[in-house]
């Protein structure tokens, strides 16, 4: 697993939906999942933010803990809290072999997970919030009179 595969995880299971605890807060084209928890094997993490950050043709994802200012590396005390975190919600996700290999190696994060449980987390469309118009749904009468103007013939706004 590399560092962004593994903070694009952890920010898509940080999810409401999933976790009733977690907040989620939106400033221009950052969206941020923070989460109060804290676990015995990492006691000075209290609390950790991930951000998705939209790039013009790229996404990035940030971790911060304890409400720092700066984004902090995924190893050392935060590997500790990260690892819990899928011990308790996502299990699944952990190698089967896990405590044999960390009794046998140092700890490093990216290699405590089973690359291929994990999804995508892809979004079904680029732009959720169009609709594509076939001719079946002209024929049929299907589609609203929109005034506004797509870049794209044939796609038209959600109302």
């Amino acid at each position: 697993m590399i560092k962004i595969t593994l903070l694009k995880t952890l920010f898509y299971e940080l999810d409401p939906e999933r976790i009733e605890i977690v907040e989620v807060c939106r400033y221009k084209d950052r969206i941020f999942h923070r989460i109060e928890k804290s676990f015995d094997s990492a006691p000075e993490i209290k609390s950790v933010t991930v951000e998705e950050r939209y790039l013009p043709y790229s996404v990035l994802y940030y971790l911060t803990v304890n409400d720092e200012p700066k984004p902090v590396d995924v190893n050392g005390e935060p590997a500790r809290w990260i690892l819990e975190f899928f011990k308790e919600y996502r299990p699944d996700f952990l190698r089967s072999d896990l405590q044999e290999y960390l009794n046998h190696n140092p700890m490093d994060i990216l290699q405590c997970f089973e690359v291929g449980k994990i999804p995508s987390y892809r979004r079904r469309f680029a732009y959720s919030d169009l609709t594509m118009t076939t001719m079946e749904d002209i024929r049929n009468g299907n589609v609203k009179k929109d005034e506004r103007k797509a870049t794209f013939p044939g796609i038209q706004f959600r109302s």
